[in-house]
C-alpha cells in the first residue's frame, strides 16, 4: 500500500494539467482509501463502475460492486467499524455503460462509442464519464451521448465537455442512411455530405433543436488523447480491468 501511495504522489507531481473539477473528484475518491473503478465487458457493453476493493494485495485485486445505493453491508467488509465511521463512502455508487456504435443502426459516428446507460450518486457521475471518454478515445474515435434520450443532468455534463480546452470536440453530421423513425433526419441538410465517416444518428439533437441541431453538445463526439485519470487510478492501485 505504501508503494502505491508513493506511485500516486509521483504521478500527481508530474500531472498538473488535469481539469480542476475532475482532479477534485479524483482526490475525493482516493481519500476513501479502498474505493476504486472497475472496467468490465459483457460482450456488448463496456461498464465503468465504482467498486469496493476488498483485497488490494491479491494478484488480481478482489472487489465488491457498488452499483446501487446501500449495496454494501457491514458483512461485506473486513473493518466493520469503518462502515459506521464513514457512511458516505459506502453510499457511493455509480456506473456508466457504453457500446461501440453500429454503422447500420447509429451511423459511422467517427468509429466512436455511445453512452447506453448511466447512474450515480449525486456529484459522482462526471468522474466515470471522464474515464469512459479516456477509454473510448484509446479504443476508437471517442465518446458521445445516447443518440435518443439524454436527461437534463446529462446534457449539462456534455455542455461542460464542449467547453473543455483539453478535449477535442468533433462535430458529427446528420445521417441520411438510417431508416424507420429516423427518416425525419433526411429533412435536414448534411454539413459534410462528402464525408460519411462523421454521419451519426442525431435523434436527440433534432428533437431538441430542430434545424439548429448542430448547436447542441450532444451532436458531437468527444476525444481525449491522454488517459490521465486512468493512469492516476492505476498508479494508486485503484483501477481494475478484466
Amino acid at each position: 500500500m505504501k508503494r502505491l501511495m508513493e506511485n500516486w504522489r509521483r504521478y500527481t507531481a508530474l500531472n498538473e494539467g488535469m481539469d480542476s473539477r475532475i482532479q477534485k473528484q479524483l482526490n475525493n475518491l482516493l481519500e476513501f482509501g479502498n474505493i476504486g473503478v472497475s472496467i468490465t465487458s459483457d460482450g456488448f457493453a463496456t461498464i465503468f463502475k465504482y467498486v469496493l476493493i476488498t483485497d488490494p494485495e491479491a494478484e488480481h485485486p478482489q472487489y465488491t460492486d457498488m452499483n446501487y445505493p446501500n449495496a454494501i453491508s457491514p458483512a461485506d467488509i473486513e473493518d466493520e467499524d469503518d462502515y459506521y465511521e464513514n457512511p458516505d463512502k459506502y453510499k457511493l455508487y455509480g456506473a456508466v455503460e457504453i457500446y461501440k456504435g453500429d454503422a447500420k443502426h447509429d451511423g459511422p459516428c467517427f468509429d466512436g462509442h455511445i453512452i447506453m446507460a448511466t447512474m450515480a450518486t449525486q456529484g459522482w457521475g462526471p468522474l466515470l464519464y471522464e474515464i469512459a471518454i479516456e477509454w473510448a478515445s484509446q479504443k476508437g474515435g471517442g465518446l458521445t451521448a445516447d443518440r435518443g434520450i439524454v436527461s437534463a443532468k446529462a446534457m449539462a455534463v456534455w455542455d461542460k465537455y464542449a467547453k473543455r480546452s483539453d478535449i477535442e470536440v468533433k462535430q458529427m453530421d446528420i445521417s441520411h442512411d438510417l431508416s424507420g423513425v429516423k427518416d425525419v433526419q433526411k429533412d435536414y441538410p448534411q454539413i459534410t455530405p462528402d464525408k460519411p465517416v462523421d454521419d451519426c444518428d442525431q435523434g436527440k439533437a433534432v428533437a431538441a433543436a430542430g434545424p439548429d441541431w448542430a448547436d447542441l453538445s450532444v451532436s458531437k463526439m468527444y476525444y481525449k488523447s491522454t488517459p490521465e485519470v486512468m493512469q492516476a487510478l492505476k498508479a494508486a492501485g485503484r483501477l481494475i480491468q478484466t
